[in-house]
């Protein structure tokens, strides 16, 4: 099981970020690097993890969201430090994430895997009730899988993209709320590899 299971280094910090991953990389199949982390220590940063934690890829947690030419190149940006996870944000719309898929695919079959995040795990009741859930989207750009916190699966996943997996980076507590544990893929069939 610990080939799916992927950690979040959610430190701004390399040393500290490099311990984390020295001390998880025998037990996960992925190490998850934040947006936080990446603006402060940039390509050299996430090099430096990726070597502290050998044959354990890297998802690029960026949640990129702009106009579709801003995130095509954004993905081309970060193409050659491969990772093999990257996020956007799926309220930026088919034709945003189309155009990431298309930058993405540049790279060939190591290409990363597109998660379009449609729910930020920090959103309580209160705001999801005032947001429409952007997995569509998603699902008709052909987006590899969408990310959608404590939320059950979107009805008819499938439907536009029959390999759509999904993952979901926390499972809700007893008590029915959201918590921040460790990061699961929980995708049919789909584990990082």
């Amino acid at each position: 099981m610990s080939g799916r299971l992927i950690v979040a280094l959610d430190a701004a910090d390399p040393s500290r970020a490099a311990a984390w991953a020295r001390a998880v990389a025998p037990h996960c199949g992925l190490v998850k690097l934040g947006l936080e982390f990446f603006l402060a220590n940039g390509a050299a940063g996430l090099r430096a993890i990726a070597a502290e934690a050998p044959g354990r890829p890297v998802f690029l947690d960026l949640k990129l969201h702009d106009i579709p030419a801003t995130v095509a190149g954004a993905v081309r940006a970060v193409l050659p430090l491969a990772p093999r996870m990257l996020t956007l944000h799926a309220a930026g719309g088919a034709a945003m994430i189309a155009a990431a898929r298309a930058s993405a695919e540049a790279a060939g079959p190591g290409r990363p895997l597109l998660l379009a995040v449609t729910v930020l795990t920090s959103l309580d009741d209160a705001a999801l009730a005032a947001i429409e859930k952007g997995s569509r989207p998603a699902r008709r750009s052909f987006c590899d899988t969408a990310r959608a916190g404590c939320l059950p699966p979107p009805e008819n996943r499938h439907a536009h993209n029959p390999s759509f997996a999904r993952a979901q980076p926390a499972q809700p507590g007893r008590d029915g709320r959201c918590g921040r544990r460790a990061r699961a893929l929980a995708a049919a069939g789909h584990g990082p590899g």
